[in-house]
């Protein structure tokens, strides 16, 4: 049986302090307090500014050794450049983050939704899957439905390079269920986006959203003998807070989450806290 991983789309929420952290939780010492949750998280900061060494460095050391960070490669490369000579820019990411070492997870790359499949595109997405190292585990988010189609799927399962399965308008159920059925890649990687919606208050679901979630591990139970490990990640979006969306999906999985009065106990002696 493959594993099961979940967790949420970044840690630093101050409305989490209280419901989920212990109560005097400071932003220093939050990861280290949700990773005694949780086994991995997935880094949007990434997408927005290179990573530099030294925070890269602090924020190995605040998780245990079987923590994994899932990064997001930066926009300059999916978004301005598009492609375009990006060879300088991906391997200074990639020196910067392999510096996680054991803690580096599936390294994600996510494409707007004007990013189409013309023939330009699709020649420039061809050369640059290929010059992916094979060192990394590969995901793709498409945001244009163009691309879900059995040549791009065709192309990447060469690469074992995993789509991303999203609740979000840009990708359709049938989609979902298809990729599921036939994944890309030895591991699979979902995304729980909801609305996208800012909400005022992340400190408890604002919408229940049970029905989707049986939806999904539907879905996600049949793939589990196709793939390795299964990695997924809650926005605050999706139900208005992510830890609680992430333990109830572990339950549906079969996995058993942390409680989050044990979460408590268990962080009074967090040496920064």
């Amino acid at each position: 049986m493959s594993e099961v991983i979940l967790g949420s789309q970044g840690w630093v929420y101050p409305a989490w302090v209280g419901p989920f952290y212990p109560a005097r939780t400071t932003a220093s010492t939050m990861l280290e307090c949700y990773a005694t949750a949780f086994k991995s998280v997935e880094l949007d900061s990434t997408f927005h500014e290179m990573p530099a060494d030294p925070v890269v460095r602090d924020w190995r050391r605040a998780v245990p050794d079987e923590f994994e960070f899932a990064v997001r490669v930066p926009r300059q490369i999916t978004h301005e450049r598009r492609l375009v000579d990006t060879s300088v820019l991906m391997k200074k990411f990639l020196d910067r983050i392999s510096a996680f070492g054991e803690c580096l997870g599936p390294v994600f790359l996510q494409f707007p939704s004007d990013f189409g499949v013309d023939e330009i595109s699709w020649a420039r997405f061809q050369a640059f899957t290929m010059s992916l190292s094979k060192d990394f585990r590969w995901v793709i988010e498409f945001r244009n439905a163009a691309w879900f189609k059995p040549e791009t799927y065709q192309l990447l399962s060469r690469r074992n390079i995993a789509v991303a399965l999203v609740d979000g308008r840009w990708m359709s159920r049938e989609a979902v269920a298809e990729l599921a059925a036939h994944p890309t890649a030895d591991f699979a990687y979902v995304r729980w986006l909801g609305s996208g919606k800012p909400q005022a208050d992340y400190s408890r679901p604002g919408t229940e959203r049970a029905e989707d979630l049986s939806w999904w591990a539907s879905i996600l139970w049949p793939m589990m003998p196709r793939v390795t490990r299964l990695y997924g990640y809650f926005s605050n979006s999706f139900e208005g807070h992510a830890p609680h969306s992430a333990r109830v999906f572990q339950r549906m999985m079969g996995v058993q989450p942390v409680d989050p009065q044990v979460l408590r106990l268990d962080n009074q002696e967090l040496s920064r806290v």
